[in-house]
């Protein structure tokens, strides 16, 4: 994957090939973590939409300097 700076100014573009990249990368083991967490593969689905959402949202908040976007 890109650099996690490229990733997030363009997922601040709304890029999405950049957000279908870090679902990639990501979303299986979101997923399995939702669903354990959750019980429910619905219920897991509909918390993994927020979340992914949400990054796309506050992608312009992120600080490479502060924090790791990707661990």
């Amino acid at each position: 994957m890109e650099n996690e700076q490229a990733v997030v100014e363009a997922l601040r573009r709304g890029d999405k090939q950049a957000l279908g990249q870090v679902f990639d990368q990501f979303g299986p083991a979101f997923f399995g973590i939702a669903v354990r967490l959750t019980e429910s593969e619905q219920r897991a689905s509909e918390v993994m939409q927020n979340a992914f959402q949400q990054m796309v949202v506050q992608a312009g908040e992120f600080d490479s300097n502060k924090n790791d976007l990707f661990f």
